[in-house]
Order: structure tokens, then sequence, then C-alpha cells
């Protein structure tokens, strides 16, 4: 935080303010170094690009390959679809869809629970 004066009470007095990043560790000696911080968007929050790049991801490959994104679909709609719902997305197959409910939920559970 800086501030810059002016001459008179007020005149020309501005305050600037610098975005610190959270990914900066202060050592003990007062050196500082960048660390990872993974940014997590919600599954709620997932755009249609968001849903499909989440089921290419390794251990998801099988949805990739097998369920249906239609372009209008949202995080916000595929959270709240039910196993049976899914299954519309997954060319009738009732047991992948189950398998993506459970990982749309392990993931729903992995983001709220981050710090």
């Amino acid at each position: 935080v800086g501030l810059i004066g002016g001459g008179e009470e007020g005149e020309g007095v501005s305050e600037e303010k610098e975005q610190v990043p959270k990914n900066l560790e202060v050592a003990t000696d007062g050196s500082t170094s960048e660390k990872h911080v993974e940014r997590t968007v919600p599954p709620v929050r997932w755009s249609n690009g968001h849903i499909k790049a989440w089921m290419a991801k390794p251990g998801n490959e099988k949805f990739a390959a097998s369920v249906s994104v239609p372009p209008s679909l949202t995080g916000r709609d595929v959270v709240r679809m039910s196993p049976s719902a899914l299954q519309n997305l997954c060319g009738g197959d009732a047991k992948l869809a189950q398998a993506l409910h459970n990982k749309l939920r392990d993931e729903i559970a992995r983001c709220s629970t981050r710090k």
C-alpha cells in the first residue's frame, strides 16, 4: 500500500494497492518462493468445456469415449442429474451412468473439502 500526497488536505491523495498472489511462501530468512496452486472450479460452475475436459482426464477416459455431452449442458445441470437422467447421455448404459454419477459426486466432495 502506498500513498501519494498532495498539498492541501485530501488534495491529490490517492491510494495504490498491489495484488499479492496467495501462492507465495515467505521463508524465515525473508526469501520468497512460488508454490503451485491448483485452481479448482467446482462442478456446479463448470462450463460445457469444463465437463468435456474433466471427462478426458486420466481415469475418466471411459466417459469421454461413451458419453454424449450436448453443447448446452453446463455443470449446474449435470450436478443435478440423477443416474437415470445421466443414462440418456450415456447411450442408455445404466452401469456407465451410475459410474459417471459416482465420479461427479467424488469430484464435488473433492472440491468442497479443499481449503
